[in-house]
């Protein structure tokens, strides 16, 4: 305490307070059933095999479209003739974005669901791309990078979220590690 003496431990009187709060005696403690292990291979078979698939394929286009966006934007700028500095400065700008975008899934993924706000933003995702490849002036790089940006960290947010509740306990951990290894190659 302040006074330097030791601090006190809870009194036996308010352990007894709490006891005595519950009516009769307290249940024994339950042991969790641990779960029964499952072969690497029930994530290709039914009802796993198209959770697998679809997540699969998911992290796999989100990859892509991020680290395709992201990486080569700046190459692809300067080739449509803007200085590196310039196309830099799109990108960091365009990259702002990723933020509310994630913060906005984040919120969503509790009040609409992770599978709707997964495949919204990457539906999203996929329309910006677009339109970012189509895109011909300063404004319509920024506006469409920005909303590419922003949807697609949204659906990482979703994604993160939505991968381990596709499988049972005992394929987890197998099956959210296949769907983000597939989606880094």
């Amino acid at each position: 305490g302040l006074g330097g003496g030791p601090a006190k431990a809870p009194s036996q009187a308010l352990v007894r307070a709490w006891e005595g709060a519950f009516a009769g005696p307290l249940p024994e403690p339950k042991a969790a059933e641990v779960p029964r292990p499952l072969p690497y291979g029930a994530l290709f078979r039914p009802p796993y095999g198209r959770r697998t698939l679809f997540i699969a394929l998911a992290w796999l286009t989100l990859n892509a479209g991020y680290y395709g966006a992201f990486i080569w934007l700046p190459s692809l700028l300067v080739a449509q003739g803007y200085t590196l500095v310039r196309s830099l400065e799109y990108v960091l700008l365009i990259t702002l974005a990723q933020l509310p975008g994630y913060l906005l899934a984040a919120f969503l993924v509790e009040r609409v669901g992770r599978r709707p706000v997964l495949v919204g933003f990457l539906g999203l995702s996929a329309l910006f791309a677009y339109l970012l490849g189509q895109a011909g002036s300063p404004g319509e790089i920024l506006l469409f990078g920005s909303l590419l940006s922003f949807f697609n960290l949204g659906a990482w947010g979703a994604i993160y979220a939505y991968t381990p509740e596709l499988f049972p306990t005992a394929l987890r951990g197998s099956g959210a590690g296949l769907a983000a290894a597939l989606g880094r190659v």
